[in-house]
């Protein structure tokens, strides 16, 4: 699907794969259908979430388990990679005697990098494993051919935390929209539009980008405005019971209509 495509990309760059994505996916059916299908105020049960979802009942009353158990929403297996930096941070077999990470040779040696991959994901091949390592800037090879790892967690790139800040900030919102928009309310005060054109020239971008930024930020501000006026007529008589949050979102892209995003 199309729109899954930039997400995908932005995971990747963030070292969060395809296993991780999927339990969080199931995760959020299973939440969702128990919580919004339910009768008489009871969650739905678990042979009705499974018809919903097409996910089997065992795999339903694991996440049910999983979710109640948890603090957190859910607990994610962790990626190979993330499995490789631990079991190198913290087997002995791969700890100098003051506790550092080796460096490590490729594939010759007592306790070869090819080694460690194989005690965490015997399925991958280890050459995989090595250059997915590099790209996420997680291991550095040595001019002598050995491998020094430098990151403890596949989720310290520097494009993690923008990452989970854009999913919650734009993503999270604009999706929000979407469901109000596929609703049953279908009044136009649910705006969703985006505007685009598909014939601007590549030296003409950047200052379309800087008119576009500067109309944008006026629009911003003067919803920025509203909003302080509004909160302003109930200042001190705060009822949190009474209140709900709306905003509005806006945002600029640019897509390569040849691959689809």
């Amino acid at each position: 699907m199309i729109a899954l495509r930039p997400i995908v990309r932005a995971l990747l760059r963030g070292g969060i794969g395809y296993g991780q994505f999927a339990e969080i996916c199931k995760s959020a059916y299973v939440d969702i259908s128990s919580e919004d299908y339910g009768l008489r105020g009871r969650p739905t049960n678990i042979s009705r979430v499974a018809v919903m979802t097409g996910l089997p009942k065992k795999e339903v009353r694991r996440l049910r388990d999983k979710s109640v158990g948890s603090d957190d929403e859910t607990t994610i297996a962790p990626s190979p990679m993330a499995s490789v930096l631990h079991r190198w941070y913290s087997h002995k077999d791969f700890l100098t005697e003051s506790g550092e990470p080796k460096e490590l040779h490729f594939d010759s040696g007592k306790f070869a990098f090819s080694d460690l991959v194989r005690a965490c994901c015997a399925e991958i091949p280890p050459g995989a494993m090595r250059a997915e390592l590099s790209r996420i800037n997680a291991v550095v090879e040595s001019t002598d051919g050995r491998l020094r790892v430098v990151e403890k967690t596949v989720s310290g790139s520097e494009t993690h935390a923008p990452l989970i800040s854009g999913l919650n900030d734009l993503v999270y919102p604009a999706a929000l929209a979407l469901l109000e928009k596929t609703g049953d309310d279908d009044s136009d005060t649910w705006i969703n539009k985006v505007v685009r054109t598909k014939r601007v020239r590549q030296g003409d971008l950047s200052r379309l980008r800087r008119l576009s930024s500067e109309r944008l930020r006026e629009c911003m501000q003067s919803i920025t405005d509203l909003f302080d006026a509004y909160e302003t007529l109930y200042a001190g008589e705060e009822h949190e019971s009474d209140q709900v949050a709306i905003g509005v979102g806006v945002f600029c892209f640019e897509a390569n209509e040849s691959k689809g995003c």
